[in-house]
């Protein structure tokens, strides 16, 4: 029987070894590119929630400053009155039914 002498093609061996490593760099960039899309879309819709929130804020505060809504808070917390008014204040809680 005859031995087969195999000899090692260098050239091959490395460019196999350089062709994975360029497969396996650019399938860890994708995933890379992939999560930190999925990340920034996430964080768009944060960024629109929160302006949503900034603008519902916004337009709660212009209606605090008004001169009708701190009246009313005045009446209701504070149990202010204005000049030749009658303030009554019943019990809260003692309705006893006959």
């Amino acid at each position: 029987m005859k031995k087969k002498n195999y000899k090692i093609n260098w050239f091959k061996v490395i460019t196999i070894v350089i062709a994975l490593i360029l497969c396996i760099t650019i399938a860890y960039s994708v995933k890379t590119i992939f999560y930190l899309h999925m990340e920034n879309n996430e964080l768009n819709e944060q960024n629109q929630e929160l302006q949503d929130e900034r603008d519902k804020l916004r337009l709660e505060l212009e209606n605090v400053n008004t001169a009708e809504f701190i009246e009313e808070q005045a009446r209701l917390q504070l149990k202010l009155i204005k000049p030749d008014e009658i303030l009554f204040v019943l019990p809260e809680g003692d309705d006893e039914k006959d």
